[in-house]
């Protein structure tokens, strides 16, 4: 998928990002078994339809509800070939994809929506838990 992308992009550059995404507790076990599975991205997003991640760790921290049985935050480091990013600087919560000859989308503030047009864009890497202690 890199090499494809990179194909498509100037220079050959997939863009590749080292991201966060936070994450409910109840979707940690999917992402950590199938992945960034499409069929369940946010619809409810600034930008529509996809997975948030952020290259602020505060950032994705926000969105990464604490677990009622032990208290812990999941966050999930991944690599994001954002190619050929579309940016955004208003809300477009309609979005389902990128625009066309774009491969992600870009909000400003430094948040990717990740999009996943083919599938295989982002690379799960590591899978932080937190617990905030009172």
């Amino acid at each position: 998928m890199k090499s494809l992308i990179a194909r498509e992009c100037p220079g050959s550059n997939p863009n590749e990002r080292e991201l966060f995404h936070g994450t409910k507790p109840e979707s940690v076990q999917g992402i950590t078994d199938y992945g960034f599975d499409d069929r369940y991205f946010s619809s409810s997003g600034r930008w529509g339809h996809g997975a948030y991640f952020a290259d602020n760790p505060q950032k994705s921290h926000g969105y990464a509800r604490p677990d009622i049985n032990d208290g812990t935050h999941a966050m999930f480091y991944a690599k994001v070939l954002s190619g050929i990013p579309s940016v955004l600087n208003h809300d477009n919560p309609k979005l389902t994809s990128a625009p066309i000859g774009f491969h992600s989308v870009q909000g400003t503030g430094g948040q990717y929506p990740g999009r996943d047009k083919n599938g295989k864009m982002i690379l799960k890497c590591l899978q932080i838990v937190i617990k905030i202690m009172g």
